[in-house]
């Protein structure tokens, strides 16, 4: 529930309601415009909807305007972040997840049973596994 009264009836409540709606939609991002922008976050700090509004614009991909006391470009900033965010999490729960690479030999030649990880292969296990390669084919085996 908003100030509103209603999930569906915060517009009706927010402070930019008596304010010009040109205000909110600048045409630049420079020069006067600067301005223009922060006389709508002003305005933005002060609404009792600011958040209902913000997370309007978020799920609704607003590119444009003044929405939740955010421009577009801090919108955007705060996309690439979350995203970046979710990225490297979903990397270290691969890294943590990924079984072990084990070795197999086959007569002459190892075999590598590793698993792919987000960079590529395990590199370490490839290593060891072409050293073991090279004393089993001369017949150094230790």
């Amino acid at each position: 529930m908003t100030g509103a009264g209603s999930v569906t009836n915060w517009r009706s409540a927010g402070a930019c309601l008596s304010a010009d709606p040109d205000l909110f939609f600048p045409i630049s991002t420079s020069g006067p415009a600067q301005r223009q922008i922060a006389r709508a976050k002003m305005i933005c700090a002060g609404c009792g909807v600011r958040q209902e509004c913000l997370q309007f614009a978020m799920s609704h991909d607003q590119l444009y305007g003044i929405w939740g006391g955010t421009t577009a470009e801090d919108r955007q900033r705060d996309r690439r972040r979350k995203r970046r965010a979710a990225a490297a999490a979903a990397k270290r729960a691969v890294a943590v997840l990924s079984p072990p690479c084990y070795p197999t030999v086959l007569s002459h030649s190892v075999i590598p049973q590793c698993y792919p990880l987000a960079a590529g292969y395990c590199r370490a296990s490839q290593r060891s596994m072409q050293a073991r390669s090279s004393s089993v084919s001369t017949g150094l085996v230790t």
